[in-house]
Formats: structure tokens, C-alpha cells, sequence
């Protein structure tokens, strides 16, 4: 006589699991990450020479504490160095003496903290909100971290991230680099970006490579120097592949002698294009004409609140007619401006599309001020071969609105003139400036003809 299939052992046992999902398809399997790790391999040179030379200088921190401070500061600076890098260990499993390896435990943890820390957010604002997050949903696995963990965690993403660049210099599809170099200052401290594009399986790459703290002197030598030291330790090919070299108008960087480009160019293999950033351009030479003028468009928007504020706190410094003529008739100039200097900043961009918007502006700029070529004459306000007729130019400030044509109708001869006048230099030497940008550099940095 037969079993029934209800009371055979075996059969019960394979029905259970019919309908069982595999664990790896479940939710569980992506929250319950205890067992979890994530491992990477970093090069030697990545470590010993960018983390802890460049990024951990010991010697050119000193510089800025007194005698008697320095020995406190010596340990400070050496045990937040040993905390950083306490997560780098040599790799003994495989034995390799050009490798670190480093084991995260707490996927989730790690994962969490990096995107934190990637929106800008500060370690000790990282900690309080990974703490908030593990109270709301009680996943304990997310406790037990404080800033000095977050910031080991940011030392392995810098290495891991740059031993990925590696990785992709030595395809065989990139064959040539392009850098372009800038620098800036965040919380008192000048840091030098180092931007990296290549062209990878016929997908071109823009990458933001480093930025490097700089604690010496900025001069020419001292960055040419860790920027060597820099590109040695991360790819030691780098020389027989770059063919351009980018900056911006910075004295240190362009000088023809001995400026940053000069010295990349001499370093490389092979001829180097040497450009400067259009963009850069643009900006120096606004600025540099804004300095004679106002910000127009600041002025207009709050024009109410500053006359107010003025009339009853400083009424002997209220600006004047001259003043807001010339802030109304800049403001559509600089919105136009800012318009350019966004869209030319775009990644994807190349240096054709960029002189090409700087063109559309110069087109924008004359049809506004209405700027011709014309002959000599008192009734036009002149610079070089550029003319604007004052008639077009008061037609142009009146247009502006009530108020503007209110204050230039309240000034006498003598100041309408000069009003225009200051209009008339503003925008042709913002004409001539834009009209001569030229990313392309010769040998002596001199624009290329």
C-alpha cells in the first residue's frame, strides 16, 4: 500500500520549498549588511606620496605655529595622519609590495556617509545626520561613527577614486591627455584643481582629477613641482601622452619664461597645445571694466530699499542721479554677460562653441548700445575704430524705464555728457576685450596667429 503524499517525509520537505523565494531576490538581502564588505586595492605611490606627501605635509603645516607650539602641533598634525590612514594596509594575502588594501565593514554605513559627504555637508554635519537617520528607522548597523571614521572614509574614496583613474589612463583606447589647471580659496586655505579630459572608447571624459592643498609659496616653481610630484606618483606615463595643457590668464601661470605652462610644455614629449580659458578670459576682462561702474542690476532690484535705507540713515550719501543712470543702463549688459558666462562654462562644450557664444554676445552688445563704424565727429562718443552716437545712446538710457530717464532728464549738460561717456568706454572696452580673446597660445603665450 502507497504513502500518501501528505505523510511522506521527503515529498513534505520539497513542497515547502516551492514557494520560497530566493534570499538573494528578497528585501533582506540588501538591509541585513552586517556580513557585508567592501574591499579596494589602491597603489602604493597613490597613498605614500598623494595622501600622506601632498595632502598631509607636515613640514609646510609647521610653518605657521610659533616655537613653542610647534611640538603640539607636530603631534596633533602626525596623529590625525595616523588616523587617516589607518584603514590603508599592505597587501600580505596576495603579496604584493606596490598595493594597499582596504576593507570596509558596514556597506551601508560607508555608502550613506560618502553621499553626505558628496553634497557638501561637513563631517561633523555627516555624523548628526547619519545619527537622526538611525533613530528614525532603528537600524542600529548605521551607529558607532564620529567625524574621525568619516574622514577615513573620504581618504579611501580620494584613493580609490584616483586608482580608478589610473585604470582608465592605461586603456589602450587613450592615447592622449588634456589638462587644465585652476586655483581657489575655501576657508582660507588655496587649494589647486587639476582637471583631467581624455577620450575613452570614443566617449570624451571631463573629470575634476584633484584638488591639492597648497601650504607653500604659489609660485610658478613650487606648483610645478607638486604638480610633477602629483602626476608621477598617479600615472608615470602622463608625459608621453599630454598634448595640451590649459589655465587661466593668472600671472603665475601663463608666464613665458617661467610660468606653469611653460614648464608643463617643456616637460612633455611632444609639442603642447597651450590654450587659456575663453571663459577666464571673459570674466577678467568684466571685471576689470566693472571697476569704474556699478552693479547694475543689484541696484535696480532693491532700489526702493536703498533709497529708503539712505534717506534715513545717510542722507548726506544718498547715490546720486549719475549713479542710478549708469547702474539702469549696465543692468541689461551684465544679465547678458552672466547668460554667456554660464553657457560657455558647460563641460561639454569645446573651445569653437565657446568663442562662438563670446561672438553672439559681442553681436548682443552692439545692437544694444548701438555700436558702429563711423567717421569722426562731436556727435559720437569714439574708442579706436568703435563709435556710438549719443543720440542712440540717450534713446537707450530712457528705455530703461520712468526712473532712469527721471534721474538723466535732473542732471545738467555737463554731467548727462559724462554719464555717456562712461557708458561709451564701459561698452567698447568690453567690445575691443571680448573681440580679442584667443584660447589658442604660442610658444611665448602670445596669442596664436
Amino acid at each position: 500500500m502507497g504513502l500518501s503524499t501528505t505523510r511522506c517525509p521527503t515529498r513534505r520537505k520539497c513542497t515547502h520549498f516551492d514557494d520560497k523565494a530566493n534570499r538573494v531576490n528578497t528585501l533582506h538581502r540588501y538591509l541585513d549588511l552586517e556580513s557585508d564588505s567592501l574591499t579596494f586595492h589602491v597603489s602604493v605611490p597613490i597613498i605614500n606620496v598623494i595622501i600622506v606627501d601632498l595632502f598631509f605635509p607636515l613640514d609646510e603645516v609647521l610653518i605657521d605655529f610659533d616655537d613653542d607650539d610647534v611640538g603640539g602641533a607636530a603631534a596633533a598634525k602626525a596623529k590625525e595622519k595616523t588616523l587617516a590612514l589607518k584603514l590603508f594596509v599592505k597587501d600580505v594575502v596576495n603579496v604584493k609590495e606596490d598595493e594597499y588594501v582596504v576593507t570596509i565593514k558596514g556597506t551601508m554605513r560607508y555608502e550613506l556617509a560618502m553621499d553626505h559627504v558628496s553634497t557638501g555637508m561637513s563631517f561633523r554635519q555627516v555624523v548628526t545626520a547619519m545619527q537622526h537617520t538611525k533613530e528614525c528607522s532603528s537600524l542600529s548597523k548605521l551607529g558607532g561613527i564620529n567625524d574621525t571614521i568619516v574622514g577615513q572614509y573620504v581618504c579611501v574614496g580620494i584613493a580609490f577614486a584616483l586608482q580608478r583613474i589610473v585604470d582608465l589612463c592605461v586603456d589602450e583606447s587613450i592615447w592622449a591627455l588634456s589638462l587644465v589647471d585652476d586655483g581657489n580659496t575655501r576657508c582660507d586655505q588655496h587649494f589647486f584643481n587639476l582637471h583631467l579630459r581624455v577620450c575613452y572608447r570614443s566617449v570624451l571624459l571631463n573629470l575634476h582629477l584633484v584638488a591639492i592643498p597648497q601650504f607653500d609659496h604659489h609660485t610658478a616653481l613650487n606648483t610645478f613641482n607638486m604638480l610633477v610630484k602629483f602626476l608621477d606618483a598617479l600615472y608615470g606615463l602622463w608625459r608621453c601622452k599630454l598634448i595640451n595643457v590649459g589655465t587661466d590668464g593668472e600671472r603665475t601661470m601663463v608666464g613665458s619664461l617661467n610660468g606653469l605652462m611653460t614648464c608643463m610644455a617643456r616637460e612633455a614629449e611632444h609639442h603642447v597645445l597651450r590654450i587659456w580659458c575663453p571663459p577666464h578670459q571673459m570674466d577678467v576682462i568684466v571685471k576689470d571694466n566693472a571697476e569704474m561702474l556699478y552693479d547694475g542690476e543689484w541696484s535696480k532690484q532693491y532700489r526702493c530699499t536703498i533709497v529708503q535705507h539712505m534717506t534715513a540713515n545717510a542722507n548726506d550719501k544718498l547715490s546720486s542721479d549719475q549713479w542710478w543712470v549708469i547702474a539702469y543702463a549696465i543692468a541689461p549688459a551684465i544679465e547678458e554677460i552672466n547668460k554667456t558666462f554660464v553657457m560657455s562654462q558647460s563641460h561639454s562644450l569645446l573651445i569653437v562653441q565657446q568663442e562662438s557664444l563670446i561672438q553672439m554676445f559681442i553681436g548682443i552688445l552692439v545692437a544694444m548700445f548701438g555700436i558702429i563704424h563711423a567717421d569722426d565727429g562731436d556727435e559720437f562718443e569714439m574708442f579706436e575704430q568703435w563709435r556710438i552716437e549719443r543720440a542712440e545712446l540717450v534713446l537707450y538710457v530712457k528705455d530703461q524705464g520712468s526712473f532712469p530717464k527721471l534721474c538723466y532728464e535732473r542732471l545738467d549738460a555737463l554731467a548727462q555728457k559724462e554719464v555717456m561717456s562712461q557708458l561709451a568706454r564701459y561698452s567698447m572696452f568690453i567690445l575691443i576685450g571680448l573681440g580679442n580673446i584667443c584660447a589658442e597660445r604660442d610658444e611665448n603665450n602670445e596669442p596664436l596667429k
